[in-house]
This record gives C-alpha cells, sequence and structure tokens, in this order.
C-alpha cells in the first residue's frame, strides 16, 4: 500500500510514555470547507432577514438561481 508508512503515527501520553496508534482510527477535522453548498437557503434567507440584508428576491425558490450553479462553468473565472 503506497500510504502504509502515514498509518501509524507516535503520540505523547500525559505520563511522557510514547505510544504507536492507527491514524486511521482517530477522530478528523475538516481544515478545508467551501462555503459554497454548507448553508441551506432557508438559513441565507434567515441571516439575510435578520441582519436586514437586501436580497434580489425574497422567496427561497426565487433566491435558488442565484446561489447555485446548475452547469459547469468553462472556467474558474466564470464561475465566481
Amino acid at each position: 500500500m503506497v500510504y502504509s508508512s502515514f498509518k501509524q503515527g507516535t503520540v505523547l501520553s500525559k505520563s511522557g510514555r510514547n505510544h504507536t496508534v492507527d491514524v486511521t482510527l482517530m477522530p478528523k477535522i475538516d481544515l478545508h470547507r467551501h462555503f459554497e453548498g454548507s448553508l441551506r437557503l432557508s438559513t441565507l434567507l434567515e441571516i439575510a432577514r435578520e441582519f436586514e440584508l437586501d436580497l434580489p428576491v425574497g422567496d427561497l425558490e426565487d433566491l435558488r438561481p442565484y446561489v447555485q450553479v446548475t452547469d459547469d462553468p468553462p472556467d474558474h473565472e466564470l464561475f465566481l
């Protein structure tokens, strides 16, 4: 296996002893998150209303085309 050297790691316990652990069994965190796709439309609308932010429309389904990409843009600049 290519990544076998990364499966085991050494941790230092409170007692000062080193322990070998299988890092694949340890909990992970998400260090890289994109905003798109991580927020419900209803939450977006609630936040906008709470902070009195202007949106182009006030209805969930009318808002969807403004925030949801349904086709593959030809390049990164057009996506943004």
